[in-house]
C-alpha cells in the first residue's frame, strides 16, 4: 500500500488561520497609515488656509469679513474696491437700511460672478455654506474676464 504525501486537515487549518491573522494585521496597518496620511493632508491644507489668511491681512490690512456682518462686508468692499458702485436708497432710510441694501447688492454681485463662471455651489446668500463661500470669495479671488482663472490667495 502506498502512502500519500499530503497535508492533514489540522495542518491546513493552521495555515488558513496564520494567513487570516496576517491579513488582519496588514489591513489594520494599512488603515492606520491611510488615516495618518489623511490627517497630515488636512493639517497641511489648514496651514495653507492660515497662510492665505495672513497674506490677505498683510495686503488689505484686515482679515476677510464673513458674509453675515453687513457693516464689515460693506466697509471691506469699499476699502478693497473703492470704485465699486453701491446703491444709495432713495428717501430717508436709516444707516442700517442703507448698509443692509448695500450688503445685499454685494452678495448678489458675488453670486452673479460665480454663477456666470459655472460655480453654482458658491452662494454667499445661503447661510449654511456662507462661511465657506466667503473664504472662497476672499481667498480664492474673482475670476478674470479674459482667462476665467481666479487670482487670489488660495
Amino acid at each position: 500500500m502506498k502512502k500519500f504525501k499530503a497535508f492533514t486537515l489540522v495542518e491546513l487549518l493552521v495555515v488558513v488561520v496564520i494567513i487570516t491573522l496576517l491579513a488582519v494585521i496588514i489591513t489594520a496597518a494599512v488603515a492606520g497609515a491611510m488615516r495618518s496620511a489623511k490627517q497630515a493632508r488636512i493639517a497641511i491644507e489648514l496651514n495653507q488656509i492660515a497662510i492665505a489668511l495672513e497674506q490677505y491681512k498683510n495686503v488689505f490690512g484686515e482679515y476677510p469679513p464673513d458674509m453675515f456682518d453687513d457693516t464689515a462686508l460693506v466697509r471691506h468692499v469699499k476699502k478693497r474696491w473703492p470704485r465699486f458702485e453701491l446703491p444709495e436708497p432713495s428717501g430717508t432710510p436709516t444707516r442700517e437700511e442703507v448698509i443692509e441694501a448695500q450688503a445685499v447688492h454685494i452678495r448678489t454681485a458675488i453670486n452673479t460672478v460665480y454663477s456666470n463662471m459655472g460655480y453654482a455651489d458658491v452662494d454667499v446668500s445661503v447661510k449654511k455654506n456662507c462661511f465657506l463661500a466667503s473664504l472662497t470669495v476672499w481667498l480664492g479671488g474673482f475670476p478674470a474676464k479674459d482667462s476665467g482663472r481666479f487670482s487670489g490667495f488660495g
